[in-house]
């Protein structure tokens, strides 16, 4: 458990470092790209800051949700089934 809950700490944190990194990138030309010529550089920044940011936000918390709903409701299948008497 204590090691699954560390790799789960790490690609998080890697996710993060990643969307971040990439933020930081984008974030002059989506805040200082009014210049003549970037308007469209600006608006393409801003909508792959948009995503990136939704996307991580899906990966961290919405995924590991689905997987955790799954896994609960495989086991309270399987529950159902080991308690279900059996046919003769």
């Amino acid at each position: 458990m204590l090691r699954t809950l560390t790799v789960a700490i790490l690609a998080a944190w890697t996710t993060l470092a990643s969307a971040a990194a990439i933020v930081a990138a984008l974030l002059p030309i989506a805040l200082f790209g009014a210049n003549p010529g970037l308007e469209i550089v600006q608006s393409t920044a801003l909508v792959i800051i948009g995503g990136l940011a939704t996307s991580t936000l899906v990966t961290l918390f919405v995924v590991p949700a689905i997987y955790l709903a799954i896994g609960a409701a495989a086991a309270h299948r399987l529950d159902l089934s080991d308690a279900a008497p059996a046919a003769s």
